[in-house]
């Protein structure tokens, strides 16, 4: 027991010395004044809450709308004057595009206002401006004229499609 009774003795004397030599260094720093450094604690940011971006909408646009064509040959009283379709050998033998002849004869011989044109389904010619024939008797085995016309040269059709039949195969491009 009596070692049991030491060992205690010598424990509580090492607290001692222990804490008196804490005690001194506390005082020294406190002459000096220079403070112990404290721990330093870490103060987290608050964190800022992501922003939810919420994925747009793919909505596709609709492509902005072709310009107009520009008519190759315009629809007018001056193109349909200069025309020479009515004498074409395409049509020479068409009961329906006679019959239109006469009626656009009789409609010039009353005098048509500047600018008024018939529909094209009633005009008997032009068809590079309006497009295939409405009459479905012409004969196209007959050699096409439309090389000869004046709208022709000034339309500059040469260069465009289709290259003469137009009664047939559509307006010019």
């Amino acid at each position: 027991m009596k070692k049991v009774k030491r060992a205690k003795k010598a424990k509580k004397t090492k607290k001692v010395k222990k804490t008196k030599k804490v005690k001194k260094v506390k005082k020294v720093l406190k002459k000096k004044k220079v403070m112990k450094p404290k721990k330093i604690r870490k103060v987290k940011k608050a964190r800022k809450p992501k922003k939810v971006v919420k994925p747009k909408k793919l909505v596709k646009k609709a492509p902005p709308p072709a310009p107009a064509p520009v008519e190759k040959v315009p629809y007018t009283q001056e193109n349909a004057t200069m025309c020479i379709c009515t004498r074409c050998p395409v049509q020479a033998e068409s009961a329906c595009s006679r019959e239109k002849v006469k009626v656009m004869e009789a409609m010039m011989a009353k005098g048509m206002p500047q600018g008024l044109m018939p529909p094209p389904a009633d005009l008997p010619g032009l068809y590079c401006a309006t497009g295939v024939a409405a009459c479905k008797d012409l004969d196209f085995s007959k050699i096409c004229i439309c090389a000869g016309c004046p709208v022709w040269d000034k339309c500059k059709l040469a260069d465009g499609k289709p290259a003469g039949y137009f009664c047939r195969d559509g307006k010019a491009v």
